[in-house]
């Protein structure tokens, strides 16, 4: 048996022993529709232990909570770039992964445990445009189409400071990861220009306002659209021409954490393929397991959003952490919802 499985295997057994009859309790701070509450279940029966969880629906309310320091959360899942800022900061703590043999599972394109020490990729998700393919016509294949008139009042965009300003930045031909200030000047007018049109920055109820056609375009999570057409088969995802906004939530274990060993338990047990199957049919984003993805129902091996073609992989941008820098966005933010 080599360390890697010993190292495990022991946690095990400390996890399972019953000596003093004691249940313990997982805290888990995440986003709504990120888990599968079977496996949470079925995790809870196999360890003797009791999770309990915690919804946010913005990274900057998940950060502003835990940095306060009194909270008693175990689990977090930030996205990339708040993942990068919250372990400068100590905030979460380097994984050990011996405890999580089954990141070994992870494609490596995504995943490289060196370089991330401190999270694992959860949840593949890209931002476009999702719209009712029975009120509008063409398909929308830009993030011009927020400039349009002629669905004025009927098109939201994201509450999102990186996101609804990395639109407009690929739409002036800039990075999301731009660091000029006139750049971000200029993407700052042109959302405000957008937002004439706009019946509201919105990250959530955009999805119920897509199905009874409240809204028509709404700038838009992949995995949120898949969830949408469950009921509402007329509701379409479109990858823009300027390219998605790639977005990875990370599963990572608070630097506070009281559990961390039923913390790195519970990260192994969703990562395991059969796991992960299960969790992308419920959230309808893709864990990077690639031996995970035979194990889906065919109409998600198949499904084009879930699984994007080669030509826009690449044209596809990752938001990350610019330091200082990202209050360059913060104030061009507060320009645009003062507008």
């Amino acid at each position: 048996m080599n360390l890697r499985k010993t190292c495990f295997f022991f946690l095990l057994v400390i996890l399972s022993s019953c000596e003093d009859n004691r249940q313990r309790t997982l805290h888990i701070f995440t986003w709504s529709e990120m888990l599968d509450t079977r496996l949470v279940h079925e995790f809870e029966k196999e360890f003797n232990c009791h999770v309990v969880i915690d919804l946010y629906d913005s990274n900057e309310s998940m950060y502003a909570k835990v940095k306060l320091g009194n909270s008693s959360y175990d689990i977090l899942f930030p996205s990339n770039y708040y993942l990068e800022i919250m372990s400068k900061q100590g905030m979460v703590k380097p994984l050990n992964f011996d405890l999580i043999p089954n990141h070994l599972y992870l494609d490596p394109h995504y995943f490289n445990s060196e370089s991330d020490p401190y999270g694992i990729p959860f949840m593949l998700s890209y931002s476009g445009l999702g719209y009712r393919s029975d009120q509008v016509a063409p398909p929308p294949s830009s993030y011009n189409i927020f400039g349009s008139k002629e669905y004025i009042g009927r098109m939201t965009m994201l509450n999102d400071t990186r996101e609804a300003l990395g639109a407009a930045l690929r739409t002036l031909g800039h990075s999301v990861n731009s660091t000029d200030k006139n750049a971000i000047e200029s993407a700052a007018d042109l959302v405000i220009k957008w937002k004439q049109n706009l019946a509201k920055f919105e990250s959530e109820q955009y999805k119920n306002g897509l199905i009874n056609s409240e809204f028509l375009i709404c700038q838009s999570y992949s995995s949120d659209i898949l969830q949408v057409q469950v009921e509402a088969d007329l509701v379409k995802f479109s990858f823009p021409e300027e390219g998605a906004i790639l977005s990875i939530d990370y599963i990572t274990i608070s630097e506070h954490s009281p559990e961390p060993e039923l913390a790195h338990a519970f990260i192994n047990y969703m990562i395991a393929p059969k796991a992960a199957a299960l969790n992308i049919q419920r959230t309808h984003a893709l864990t990077p397991i690639p031996s995970s993805y035979q194990l889906l129902p065919k109409h998600l091996r198949e499904n084009p959003i879930l699984f994007p073609s080669e030509d826009q992989l690449k044209a596809m941008e990752k938001i990350r952490d610019l330091g200082s820098d990202v209050r360059l966005y913060y104030d061009a933010w507060e320009r645009v919802k003062g507008s």
